[in-house]
């Protein structure tokens, strides 16, 4: 799945509890300092309430799994469009692998656009993380990274990392069951953005 040429590059999943952050822009400034760094950005926004209420439709309607999970990648575009009016730091929403990856080897920014992805990864049969709720957007973050020949995640999130490492995480809900296999191979690190987006560390089992 992925390019052979390595990107200098980073992606960064944006958790979906940070845009009710009035200052989350300046608070990416911070963080993007950092990682200007490392070569290009390229961000996932999380679903944030969107996503929550596909959730909530879930439990008061009978969606198989596979249209729930498509309904919560479409509420992912919203949040995405939210992000680049709000946060214009983050660049502007791209899709399409070699355009992207072509933004981030000239070290710019970028928003993902998950769901155009998604559907040409399928349409190259090449593999796609499972319709389930246990695909959240930790683990399309991952995925994308993949997608993308990205070696470095980024985790944006809003609380501290937990002691336990990525097995701990899992247990206590801060990243999907799928993230961790998913990620297997990715340089992945932590930030809690709500209260430091200038404390990035790295984050394993």
């Amino acid at each position: 799945m992925n390019d052979p040429r390595p990107l200098p590059a980073t992606v960064v999943k944006l958790g979906g509890s940070l845009l009710e952050l009035k200052d989350l822009a300046a608070r990416l400034r911070g963080l993007f300092s950092l990682l200007d760094k490392t070569g290009g950005i390229a961000t996932v926004v999380g679903g944030g309430p969107a996503a929550d209420l596909v959730r909530r439709w879930d439990e008061q309607q009978t969606f198989s799994d596979r249209e729930a999970h498509w309904l919560a990648i479409r509420a992912m575009r919203l949040t995405e469009e939210l992000v680049a009016i709000r946060a214009p730091e983050c660049g502007n929403i791209e899709s399409d692998r070699g355009e992207v990856r072509e933004m981030l080897l000239y070290n710019r920014r970028v928003i993902l656009s998950i769901e155009p992805m998604l559907e040409a990864a399928a349409k190259e049969f090449l593999p796609r993380p499972a319709a389930s709720w246990d695909v959240t957007s930790d683990t399309l973050a991952a995925w994308a990274a993949k997608y993308l020949g990205v070696s470095r995640l980024v985790l944006a999130k809003s609380v501290d990392p937990p002691a336990g490492g990525l097995a701990a995480a899992t247990e206590q809900g801060l990243v999907d069951p799928m993230f961790e296999r998913s990620a297997e191979g990715l340089e992945i690190s932590w930030v809690n953005l709500r209260s430091d987006p200038n404390h990035v560390v790295p984050f394993s089992d």
